[in-house]
């Protein structure tokens, strides 16, 4: 089955080689990328997501798709049941994992699993793609 995300993006990695490809011009090095993946699959990304995450990122940047905060990166593995924790907030200038949280797809998506995503109104599925917002917040949560 193929692996679906959803990527949400407010602000890359075969590590050096797809960044530059993109034309990545963000302050990481590999060093701060490895440590990036380091923290996420920590937290329970897997390496994987967060290469595609990355990589829809510098397309975003490449092609000016971001919005102001250009770092923090929100994803969303669909590929995992909706009772595990499967939304990651990260922090892309200090490399860390800001919140680890669990999330819904829309009601025409499936029951646990997403598994029917459509972009059409209408149909209260979850819409698959690259999204940039503007969320900011002055505190996180305790």
């Amino acid at each position: 089955m193929k692996k679906i995300l959803l990527i949400t993006a407010f602000i890359t990695i075969l590590v050096g080689s797809a960044l530059t490809s993109f034309g990545f011009t963000g302050n990481q090095s590999n060093s701060n990328l490895q440590k990036l993946f380091k923290v996420a699959s920590a937290d329970g990304l897997k390496p994987h997501v967060l290469k595609e995450a990355l990589n829809a990122y510098s397309w975003a940047l490449k092609h000016h798709k971001l919005g102001t905060n250009k770092n923090m990166l929100t994803i969303v593995d669909f590929s995992l049941p909706s009772y595990e924790k499967r939304m990651w907030v990260i922090d892309l200038k200090t490399d860390k994992v800001l919140m680890t949280l669990y999330t819904t797809q829309g009601k025409g998506s499936g029951l646990v699993k997403a598994t029917h995503f459509s972009n059409k109104f209408g149909t209260d599925a979850t819409c698959l793609g690259l999204f940039s917002t503007a969320f900011k917040f002055s505190k996180l949560p305790q």
